[in-house]
């Protein structure tokens, strides 16, 4: 798959990996899915998060993922209900 190998040279572009998980969820891959969907969020941060938000397919799928992240708190912001001084 060309994206696989575009994605092994360019592995921080968060927007593939958004691709990745649309054609992995549109296959019902659900492991290679959530597998994209995780390695968006990790190099896209809020962007990849709101970029799923907007898509039904995508939100649908990462929804677990999405629930877990809000419990754990996003990487590099404070768990919510903490404020910073």
């Amino acid at each position: 798959v060309p994206l696989s190998r575009y994605l092994q040279a360019n592995p921080n572009d968060w927007q593939a990996w958004l691709d990745m998980a649309t054609l992995c969820a549109m296959r019902q891959q659900q492991q290679q899915t959530q597998y994209a969907l995780q390695k968006a969020i990790e190099v896209g941060k809020m962007h990849a998060v709101q970029r799923i938000q907007e898509s039904p397919m995508l939100r649908q799928v990462a929804a677990p993922l999405l629930q877990q992240m809000m419990r754990q708190g996003p990487t590099g912001l404070p768990p919510l209900g903490t404020r910073r001084r």
